[in-house]
């Protein structure tokens, strides 16, 4: 395994698993205080919770999360320490979610959800004429129109980072979204849902708080549905943008092209869940608090600094498989017409190709 597969591997959160009712023959789910089965009307589905993702990443947002690299001139492993930020997210649900709804989710002591998402006739859903959703089975999303936007559109300087070099054209796309907003609906082609929240972060790296603190000190306080949705309620085309940021590495590795490189990684909020077994049901209806999990792995990444052999490691496919994940990450943002600051700050710094782009 590569440097960067590694790294890729360490960035997916694993999640906990949550149970919900849904009735039979019904495309709304329905649940009950108790979680109790009535008859065969109720089916359990899993499911997980928003909140239960930004716990996973506590631990990291404090301490650095750890990825061990094989560096040349090192007989061990060295540990390279990154801390996780918000860079970007958008939540669509697939019926109208407001925060005020008294209908929230909330998770019992069995582990069973209740609550959801409900209808509101006088919203209106989102839809895109973009590609396919993300697939969180699948290392990386390729799509041949994953090209640069088009060039008639001005460039725009990105206040996310640090700034951009003067010779370089900021990546553009037409569908800006405001730091904190919704979008009005979006009338074309594929129904992406409806956008209860997106964020979009300008603030620069130094500046940022870490991911959890972000959300349970200032966004969760303000968007309640953050921290009590569930992915039952989500549409695939909810997703975060996680920006790493290096603070340290174990042993100190100093004057080496790679040792301050920064990532970002794109994963999807509604993970595929294989059938539940027979098994899983009992032991809820037990009131048996499983140890299931979820992985949430990352189906699109850029590199910010990912120069020399660290990130590129010779007689490997890395810069091939970079590539392929900075060309799904430009896909993504053009499905869902987003303009990611981030995205278009690390795209505009590209080292690790050789010498920076003179325009």
């Amino acid at each position: 395994m590569t440097n960067f597969e590694r790294l890729l591997e360490c960035s997916a959160p694993r999640v906990p698993v949550r149970y919900y009712t849904e009735r039979k023959g019904s495309s709304s789910s329905s649940s009950s205080a108790s979680g109790a089965k009535v008859g065969d009307e109720e089916v359990r589905r899993p499911c997980i919770v928003l909140d239960d993702i930004w716990s996973a990443l506590e631990e990291w947002s404090s301490f650095g999360r750890e990825v061990r690299i094989s560096v040349d001139g090192f007989d061990e492993m060295v540990k390279y320490h990154l801390v996780p930020y918000l860079s970007a997210i958008q939540i669509f649900t697939i019926k109208p979610f407001s925060d005020d709804d008294p209908r929230s989710s909330a998770i019992g002591t069995d582990g069973t959800v209740t609550g959801s998402a409900e209808t509101d006739s006088s919203s209106k859903p989102i839809v895109n004429a973009g590609s396919a959703e993300p697939d969180s089975s699948s290392k990386a999303i390729v799509n041949d129109g994953s090209a640069e936007p088009d060039s008639s559109s001005k460039p725009i300087v990105n206040a996310g980072s640090a700034e951009p070099d003067s010779s370089s054209k900021s990546i553009v796309n037409a569908g800006a979204a405001e730091p904190e907003s919704s979008s009005k609906p979006i009338e074309n082609a594929d129904h992406m849902g409806y956008l209860y929240y997106q964020f979009n972060e300008t603030e620069k790296p130094y500046d940022r708080f870490p991911l959890t603190l972000k959300f349970t000190d200032d966004l969760a306080e303000k968007h309640p549905g953050l921290s009590t949705l569930k992915s039952s309620d989500l549409s695939p085309y909810s997703w975060i943008a996680i920006a790493w940021y290096p603070i340290y590495s174990i042993p100190s590795v100093p004057n080496k092209k790679g040792m301050a490189a920064a990532f970002l990684t794109y994963h999807s909020l509604k993970p595929m869940f294989p059938e539940t077994t027979d098994k899983d049901v009992k032991g809820k209806e037990e009131g048996v608090l499983g140890e299931r999990e979820v992985e949430l792995p990352a189906f699109a990444a850029v590199t910010y600094r990912a120069v020399g052999d660290v990130w590129i490691m010779p007689g490997t496919p890395d810069k091939l498989t970079i590539e392929m994940y900075e060309q799904a990450a430009s896909s993504w943002l053009r499905t869902v017409s987003f303009f990611h600051n981030d995205f278009n700050f690390f795209m505009s710094q590209k080292f690790f190709r050789g010498k920076p782009k003179n325009k």
